[in-house]
């Protein structure tokens, strides 16, 4: 993370003299990619009641199916006879349209991680408490449904910046000298990453991935994380930031 400079990473500035923006150099490509050690998060619209209905069925369907197919692929070469084999095979083969090809080649615990992301915060909620239950589940079930703690799809860092922006009603680049492109961490709900004020102190900035749906009071605590400076008094601490009324 740049330190000491006001153009720092992920705060654009306009080019300076003849009001031409610059070419975008090759790292500014990257701010649109996946944040390095997590995957990409696909902003969608939120689905009816109607469509979850059957989006959550289809999945669960998608995950009995794939469970079998990754179930077959484990099985030791010693045990590929029979007539037991033969008829999960072809129940497999029948199944195959209801497996998410992106999905298909994972093993379970990952088909299931990838499942409870898709279908959003409350069965990601439901996959972290799995996590925990490793007396009634495979390790390699909650060691993999772990990464749903602080490890989901992450928002590109330009859009971040974006998000940093609207937030606060000005340039972010007005504010923070810079913000580090790779998050702390990646929940169902908001996204962490560090910053430096232009004063020269660290702050960690917490925002409410889009798309998310939330309460008033959710939103004003996603106001107070961001701290937004044309409204309140902020008192910036490393781990913490708190907005109090001016």
């Amino acid at each position: 993370m740049a330190t000491g400079t006001p153009q720092a990473a992920g705060v654009d500035r306009p080019a300076s003299g003849g009001g031409e923006r610059q070419p975008a150099p090759a790292s500014a490509i990257a701010e649109t990619a996946a944040p390095e050690g997590f995957e990409l998060l696909v902003e969608r619209e939120p689905p009816g009641l109607v469509r979850r209905f059957f989006t959550t069925h289809r999945h669960f369907l998608g995950l009995l199916f794939g469970g079998l197919a990754a179930h077959l692929r484990d099985l030791p070469e010693g045990r590929r006879r029979g007539l037991s084999y033969r008829s999960l095979q072809l129940l497999s083969l029948v199944t195959r349209p209801w497996v998410d090809r992106r999905l298909a080649g994972l093993p379970f615990p990952a088909q299931l991680r990838r499942r409870l992301e898709i279908l959003g915060p409350t069965y990601i909620k439901l996959g972290q408490i799995l996590s925990l239950r490793e007396d009634i589940l495979p390790r390699a079930v909650t060691e993999e449904l772990k990464l749903l703690l602080d490890r989901l799809p992450a928002v590109p860092h330009r859009r971040f910046v974006e998000l940093v922006s609207a937030e606060l009603g000005r340039d972010a680049g007005e504010v923070f000298a810079s913000i580090d492109p790779v998050p702390l961490g990646s929940a169902s709900i908001g996204q962490v990453q560090k910053a430096r004020l232009l004063t020269g102190e660290e702050v960690i900035l917490k925002l409410v991935k889009p798309g998310v749906s939330t309460s008033p009071s959710c939103r004003a605590g996603t106001s107070r994380g961001c701290c937004s400076t044309s409204s309140a008094r902020c008192t910036w601490r490393a781990r913490d930031c708190e907005a109090r009324p001016s």
